[in-house]
């Protein structure tokens, strides 16, 4: 991320009522961040009023001035180490904390931007409530209807001098409403803030599943080649012929799903017993291995041994002669996961450095983590991101298949 002129860095401070989807909107932009290479830290505001509300509290604790401080001289610790992005997480929205924010911030030399998450689905706000309960340090000692009882408390007594952000405040900020259903944005200065708007944009909060599944094995993973366009082996042929009925029970909901698979065979031949809209993505193509394409990892070892160890010591920015690099494939599936944010059901069949890359942005790897991620063939993945996880649910087919998975050197 380039330096910000005039600033040691860019605090993102979102805001809003307990429940609103705020938490999971924070935790879902700081994954983006990250996985882009943007070094990226969520700060909770709970942690520095250490909350933990008993049977007969209803007052929530407010943010001073001094404790305020305490948040952005962490901030600045941060940025001096070579971070480049922090985000707060606070649980009310007045002038009076903003007002406060913005002095901290212009103290330090920190550019500020307010996100401030607004909720009216009840439903919706309900599950939240539900969640924090079960994963909150400030709620989960309690009984859980006894929490939620206190949590709803919580929300009445902030919502009593809440106060909407305004252009009249002359500072930068993006208030999202319901969802997207409504989007107002000010005073947007620079690249990365307008990169953070279209992503919160398209960003929906409903809770739901994506699935993932290699290809089915292809003659190429039979001999060990790297690349290609290999059709499938007969053991991919089985999988691909088992996926219908394994989808049907496994997806739930499956009548609504779309499959996205990327334009090389192996992939549309695993799809093609499956009866559901079908999209094909370029941007889903496997790492491009350039000249290296269809070699061995042996022979590669063997003839190039120089390009090898440089494979091996770095492996997430090593990038093939004439081809790619891990960090190239993340570049190129940006708009995929952009995509994914505002759909639900989808199923999507590619392949192993893809789902690598894809998998670490739902589960918050490093990316130095992200080349040596086991994604076996055979097995439907299916992760459901939550306000404080992604939960994931495996299922291996009955069809045996090599493995492919190469740990570090």
């Amino acid at each position: 991320m380039e330096n910000i002129e005039g600033y040691i860095g860019l605090c993102v401070c979102f805001l809003g009522l307990p429940a609103s989807g705020k938490t999971f909107s924070a935790g879902k932009l700081s994954r983006y961040l990250s996985w882009m290479s943007v070094k990226t830290e969520v700060y909770s505001s709970e942690k520095y009023l250490e909350t933990e509300y008993g049977s007969s509290e209803i007052i929530p604790p407010r943010y001073s001035m001094t404790k305020v401080n305490l948040i952005f001289n962490d901030l600045e610790a941060f940025y001096k180490e070579g971070g480049h992005v922090t985000i707060l997480d606070f649980n009310e929205c007045n002038l009076e904390l903003r007002q406060n924010i913005v002095k901290a911030a212009e103290k330090r030399s920190i550019l500020i931007m307010f996100v401030e998450i607004v909720c009216t689905d009840q439903k919706f706000i309900e599950e939240n409530i539900t969640d924090i309960c079960k994963n909150s340090p400030s709620y989960k000692h309690l009984p859980l209807e006894n929490a939620k009882d206190k949590l709803r408390e919580v929300i009445k007594c902030y919502q009593k001098d809440y106060t909407p952000l305004s252009e009249a405040e002359d500072c930068t900020f993006v208030r999202i409403i319901d969802f997207c259903n409504e989007v107002n944005i000010h005073n947007i200065k620079n690249y990365w803030q307008s990169r953070i708007v279209y992503y919160l944009s398209n960003l929906r909060t409903q809770r739901r599943s994506i699935w993932l599944s290699r290809h089915g094995e292809s003659e190429f993973n039979v001999q060990g080649r790297i690349g290609g366009n290999s059709g499938l082996s007969s053991q991919g042929e089985k999988y691909a012929s088992l996926l219908p009925e394994y989808v049907s029970k496994f997806v739930v909901g499956s009548k609504g799903l779309t499959v996205w698979t990327s334009s090389m065979k192996r992939t549309i031949q695993t799809a093609s017993h499956l009866d559901y809209q079908k999209l094909e993505w370029k941007a889903l193509d496997e790492l491009d291995a350039g000249i290296f394409d269809g070699f061995t990892y042996d022979y590669i070892e063997e003839k190039y041994p120089d390009e090898a160890r440089k494979r091996s010591y770095d492996k997430f920015h090593y990038r093939y002669r004439g081809g790619e690099s891990y960090m190239d494939v993340v570049r190129r599936l940006e708009p995929i996961i952009m995509e994914l944010e505002r759909q639900g059901d989808v199923f999507i069949i590619c392949h192993q450095a893809i789902l690598r890359c894809i998998y670490g942005y739902y589960h918050n790897f490093s990316l130095e983590e992200l080349p040596f991620l086991n994604v076996p063939l055979h097995t439907i993945l299916k992760l459901t991101p939550t306000t404080f996880e992604t939960l994931e649910e495996r299922l291996t087919i009955p069809v045996s298949a090599v493995s492919t998975q190469r740990g570090k050197h």
